[in-house]
């Protein structure tokens, strides 16, 4: 476990000072949950059959995963709200399923306007696995809450007509089929992406069905608060429907953004689907 670098007189580093070594044995249940969250399924980092035919004795680490340790190192020591904003680093050597990797950190720039640079570097019992290495850490950047690009929202003027040809020409699936806000709304996946399909006719058959871009964040009033202090104007504030909070804002070239926050625990079935991140 890493403390935060925190003291009663704030955070205070110096060139010089040394990172909380991170210490991890990265065994074959690490190597399976990196390969699911990032859906690389590499044979390599799980197969030990398949990992001999390459010259290893056991499964490899994928290279990611120690850079994600050392982002993991620098952000839990750095105080809340830091950013990281730079990271870069080299594997020099394969690292095995069951090897235990210490990660090490030194302070090497304190600048005026508030980054601090490090150092790192991992190592695996007395060989440097990974180096150069090194991060870049602003101590006045706030974090900025999760965002993504959820769906992009579609009027329809015969709904089930619009379902019948995402599904026939591009494969989509139906995630959730609900009513919000008094009408119904189909979301499907196409591939990687979203569409939101909206019960109605567009209003303007002139243009096209685009109504808006929608953008799922898990913090809707810290992101609201921190776009009006940068200059951007709500037209009406944050509202609350249906187990979601949603806001409307224009973006450049007048495209209608919806920013939403919703909890897919607080959700059922497709609709769960449908928020989970």
């Amino acid at each position: 476990m890493i403390d935060r670098a925190m003291n009663d007189h704030g955070f205070e580093p110096s060139v010089g000072d040394r990172l909380p070594d991170l210490v991890r044995t990265l065994g074959p249940a690490d190597l399976m949950a990196y390969g699911a969250a990032t859906w690389d399924w590499h044979r390599l980092h799980h197969d030990a059959g398949w990992a001999a035919t390459a010259g290893f004795d056991r499964p490899v680490v994928d290279g990611q995963m120690l850079g994600a340790l050392l982002a993991h190192q620098v952000t839990t020591w750095a105080p809340p709200g830091a950013g990281l904003t730079r990271l870069h680093f080299r594997n020099r050597a394969p690292v095995l399923s069951g090897s235990t990797v210490v990660c090490s950190g030194t302070v090497v720039e304190v600048s005026s306007d508030g980054s601090v640079t490090v150092d790192l570097e991992i190592r695996v019992d007395d060989e440097v696995v990974v180096a150069p290495a090194g991060a870049v850490v602003d101590l006045e950047r706030e974090a900025l809450p999760r965002a993504r690009l959820h769906h992009t929202h579609l009027f329809a003027s015969d709904l089930d007509a619009s379902l019948e040809f995402y599904r026939r020409w591009f494969g989509a699936e139906v995630l959730g089929d609900e009513v919000f806000a008094g009408s119904r709304n189909v979301l499907v996946a196409v591939g990687d992406g979203r569409l939101n399909f909206y019960d109605q006719p567009p209003p303007n058959r002139g243009r096209n069905a685009v109504h808006h871009l929608g953008i799922q964040t898990d913090d809707l009033a810290a992101l609201v608060e921190r776009m009006r202090a940068g200059g951007v104007a709500f037209r009406k504030p944050i509202t609350e429907v249906d187990q979601l909070s949603y806001v409307m804002v224009e973006g450049p070239d007048d495209v209608l953004i919806e920013l939403f926050e919703a909890d897919a625990a607080d959700h059922r079935g497709g609709t769960a689907r449908w928020f989970a991140w």
